[in-house]
């Protein structure tokens, strides 16, 4: 299945699956010398949520000013990132926090970039284009033994295992019997064309045009690491940009 992403209250989450590897310490600490280790549940945009077992819950009042400082094998040094106490919520034998970052070093690319990569690519961020800048995507049936005209579509959306395309409302009449296509995209961020063996696993009409949901196959995909990075790096670039604008 495509990434599965959950909202709430309008905020993309990304479950937490890191990867087995890489370790991720986050220490909040409050002033006054108290520091509080707890367990990383998800990522939100822009903050995390931490969860704290007893006997060691942390007494923090919503709006509280804090440090969140980040260690991994990744981040090389110890990273120290300001944010809000935003939420708290009870648990049965924990309670949990979430943190809204602040201030512009929490949105630089260097360390949002490595934040990112802590996690399973598997439930990457999903972003979109810019208004401004539509981005084609050609689809062509993977392997097809009859020739066939490729379909050239606009990019919808993009993660680092998917992507979304919305396509002419005839053009299911061309894919009815066809799974497996192959995307070519020219990302914005990246010199040369990606090519993509794609899954579509799901089919939509809005409006008068279809929405398609295709999963990237890793293995049928040549170099696919490589073009993954290249995916990733345009999410960044697109998330930096959604991050900066809600900071000024």
């Amino acid at each position: 299945m495509p990434p599965q992403e959950s909202r709430r209250s309008g905020r993309t989450i990304i479950p937490i699956a890191p990867e087995t590897d890489v370790k991720l310490g986050v220490e909040v600490r409050a002033g006054c010398g108290q520091a509080h280790a707890g367990e990383v549940t998800d990522v939100p945009r822009g903050g995390v949520g931490m969860r704290f077992p007893q006997p060691h819950i942390p007494q923090l009042p919503i709006g509280k000013q804090v440090v969140l400082a980040l260690t991994s094998a990744y981040l090389g040094k110890t990273v120290e990132l300001p944010a809000m106490v935003l939420s708290r919520e009870e648990g049965d034998g924990f309670r949990r926090y979430s943190f809204q970052f602040n201030g512009q070093a929490a949105y630089s690319r260097e360390v949002a970039k490595e934040f990112y990569r802590l996690f399973n690519r598997r439930n990457a961020d999903r972003v979109e284009p810019r208004l401004d800048k539509r981005v084609e995507v050609q689809i062509e049936v993977f392997e097809q033994r009859h020739g066939r005209s490729p379909l050239t579509v606009s990019l919808k959306d993009i993660s680092a295992t998917g992507m979304g395309i919305v396509a002419d409302g005839a053009a299911d009449y061309l894919l009815t019997d066809v799974e497996c296509v192959c995307a070519k995209i020219r990302l914005p961020t990246h010199d040369t064309a990606l090519s993509l063996v794609a899954w579509i696993r799901s089919r939509a009409l809005e409006g008068n045009s279809i929405v398609y949901a295709l999963q990237f196959d890793s293995q049928r995909s040549r170099e696919f690491c490589a073009q993954q990075e290249a995916i990733m790096d345009y999410v960044m670039g697109r998330l930096m940009e959604e991050l900066q604008g809600t900071v000024g």
